[in-house]
């Protein structure tokens, strides 16, 4: 049986999605210009000419560690810049302003820091390169007219609790906001650029971030629907009214400026897959992504992985798994993936779930791991899912991965094993 050490695993999995190794070649000099747009046969080839020297906004939770890369390795100039992210270091990074925002609820901090950045914006004649990734939503906001940044947060907060999925939390987002769906381009005044890192299952622009570069021109139809979905209304009387009442957004400008998708979310399944290959581990790699409810992805990725012919086998999944927030406890989406699978797995199986972001809902871990075989108590593991302390559990029942830092936040990684023996 073939043993793998879990923490040097995971940290080389995120290391190979550092902004360092991907972001550099999707920025390049040309005399008084920076051609910003995918590299030499990737993708469709377009991209957009700035002029030096730029300003530079990042937003989420990759933010400072893509503006990094911009300047420390591809070499950006720039005049001003800001970044609003809840990774920030507590310091500047390469010479720019990094400022702590909230995550994953907005508060009035997100006000604050949403204000700074269209204070640059407004005072700044030339063009824009802009860094999103996940987990901005709740970095930057300036809510629509009449609308209190508390009710924003009440709601995020019964969703987020609710398993809501990302793309009905974001309608709702967008249609509450003033700076969502493209409206933040309100404020630049030149040329723009706008380099996304994806944590959506379909690298769906207008829902990374909710979108702050990304003009979408909706109605309030779609997120009506979450509010009649999640029966809103019970506890948000007032919250159809304020979504009919909508945000402005700025068409004008989105035209004189491109969004490029610079990491999809895939891209962490098959640096996972390449990784396991290379040590001699046969690999399936799911085609579509997890998401939905955790136990339905769970018997989809083991059935996978038990078809894999020969050992050691490893069937790799990638994506954003749903669950239900049920109590007080110490958690998030892969310490319970992993617990769960606990019930699942048999002798010689193992399971392995890690968030690419290096955090895991409210724990102090990644992620965790469990190895199949050890004679489960099921009654116990459901004590702890109904206190939705699954990090507390894996303490005891299996591994916990910490000691991480960021690579990027492409989502989940989550990986069933037979013929592999994980080891702290």
């Amino acid at each position: 049986m073939l043993k793998l050490k879990v923490l040097p695993f995971t940290k080389e999995l995120l290391s190979s999605l550092s902004p360092e190794r991907w972001l550099p070649p999707f920025i390049r000099a040309r005399g008084k210009q920076i051609e910003v747009g995918p590299p030499a046969g990737v993708g469709e080839g377009r991209g957009i000419s700035l002029r030096k020297p730029l300003a530079l906004i990042g937003i989420g939770k990759s933010a400072p560690s893509m503006v990094r890369a911009a300047i420390s390795a591809a070499g950006v100039p720039f005049t001003s810049g800001l970044i609003a992210s809840p990774e920030c270091p507590g310091e500047r990074v390469e010479g720019v302003e990094c400022l702590k925002a909230p995550h994953p609820i907005p508060g009035k901090r997100s006000i604050e820091c949403c204000q700074r950045i269209i204070d640059l914006l407004s005072d700044h004649e030339g063009d824009v390169l802009f860094f999103i990734s996940g987990g901005g939503s709740a970095s930057v906001e300036l809510p629509a007219g009449g609308v209190d940044i508390g009710l924003i947060a009440a709601l995020t907060s019964h969703l987020l609790r609710s398993g809501a999925d990302i793309k009905e939390i974001n309608a709702l987002r967008r249609a509450l906001s003033e700076v969502k769906g493209g409206g933040l381009l309100r404020w630049v005044r030149g040329r723009w650029a706008s380099l996304i890192a994806s944590d959506l299952y379909d690298d769906s622009l207008p829902d990374i971030a909710s979108g702050p570069t990304v003009f979408v021109e909706e109605g309030p139809e779609e997120a009506l629907r979450t509010i009649e979905k999640y029966r809103l209304e019970r506890e948000f009387p007032s919250i159809s009214r304020a979504v009919k009442r909508g945000s402005r957004r700025c068409p004008e400008a989105s035209s004189r400026g491109m969004n490029i998708l610079a990491l999809s979310m895939k891209e962490g399944g098959r640096s996972a897959s390449r990784l396991l290959e290379g040590v001699g581990v046969r690999t399936s790699l799911l085609r579509e992504p997890l998401v939905g409810p955790v136990e339905n992805g769970l018997r989809r990725l083991i059935a996978e992985g038990r078809k894999t012919p020969g050992e050691p086998a490893a069937a790799v999944g990638w994506g954003e798994l749903s669950v239900k927030v049920l109590g007080e406890g110490l958690g998030g989406r892969c310490s319970e993936a992993a617990l769960r699978a606990l019930k699942h797995l048999r002798e010689g199986e193992a399971f392995l779930a890690v968030a690419t972001d290096g955090r895991d809902g409210n724990s102090p871990g990644a992620g965790g791991w469990v190895r199949g075989g050890g004679g489960v108590d099921m009654g116990e593991i459901e004590r702890y899912l109904k206190e939705s302390d699954s990090y507390t559990a894996l303490r005891r029942m299996g591994g916990v991965i910490e000691g991480l830092g960021g690579g990027s936040n492409v989502a989940d990684i989550y990986i069933y094993f037979r013929g592999v023996r994980l080891l702290d």
